[in-house]
């Protein structure tokens, strides 16, 4: 295959709305992946016994995993809808390593938009409570991304029906 007919098939906008959607994965997943111990928190402040101190290992080794299964998970879902779609198969492949080369080098904004994103979690009393609504939030919003009608036909560039308000 010829590298302009290559180019050609590439979409910016489908790379665009599922590295966002990845991202969402990414950091729903690390929120979700404390609710296995969410009392371990609340240990943490008190590191004095060995117990702990495993518990820390433990759970550290399962929070870093679930960053890359909430990437992975975008991923697949990014490759069944190109496929599903008809998109060529290596915008979702581009936007898979350009977000996993930015997490690698921990250049994906999450210092500065957990501010945001972790608003809502704030409202509930306990550490389960709280990262259940904040992965949730997060994991709503990546599903919607991609799967939701405005995103798909931005994707497709029909601006014809992205200019009419309705988004359903």
């Amino acid at each position: 295959m010829a590298l302009s007919n290559i180019l050609s098939k590439l979409n910016w906008r489908l790379m665009v709305i599922h590295f966002i959607a990845c991202w969402f994965f990414i950091y729903a997943f690390q929120q979700l992946s404390v609710l296995h111990d969410p009392e371990f928190f609340k240990e943490v402040r008190n590191i004095r016994s060995s117990a702990v101190q495993r518990r820390i290992f433990y759970n550290a080794i399962w929070f870093s995993f679930s960053a890359d299964a909430g990437l992975l998970t975008g991923f697949i879902i990014s490759l069944v809808l190109s496929i599903k779609h008809k998109w060529y198969w290596l915008n979702s492949v581009i936007a898979f390593v350009l977000i996993a080369l930015l997490k690698w080098f921990d250049l994906l904004g999450w210092d500065y938009l957990k501010h945001i994103f972790l608003k809502l979690g704030l409202l509930f009393k306990s550490n389960a409570e709280y990262f259940l609504a904040n992965g949730l939030v997060m994991l709503v919003i990546g599903l919607c991304l991609f799967f939701m009608r405005w995103s798909i036909r931005f994707i497709n560039g029909d601006k014809q029906s992205l200019s009419t308000s309705s988004i359903s």
